[in-house]
């Protein structure tokens, strides 16, 4: 059942985690976050987390910028 449990749970990643994996400095992310912009986020008492599939859904949902073929 354990198992279960932890399976179901989403990876959480603090800012740090999601500043290294998207390229962005930790201050974009805290100034994102006061202006209520950027990938969602949640509060665990003080400490702020970032569900990974939130991160990838938002990546994914970024406008593109590369030019038409």
């Amino acid at each position: 059942m354990k198992d279960q449990e932890s399976a179901a749970m989403p990876q959480l990643l603090t800012e740090g985690q999601v500043a290294a994996m998207t390229g962005l400095a930790i201050k974009t992310l805290q100034n994102w976050r006061s202006k209520r912009t950027g990938p969602a986020f949640v509060k665990l008492g003080a400490a702020v987390r970032y569900r990974a599939d939130e991160i990838t859904r938002w990546i994914d949902n970024l406008p593109s910028t590369g030019a038409a073929a």
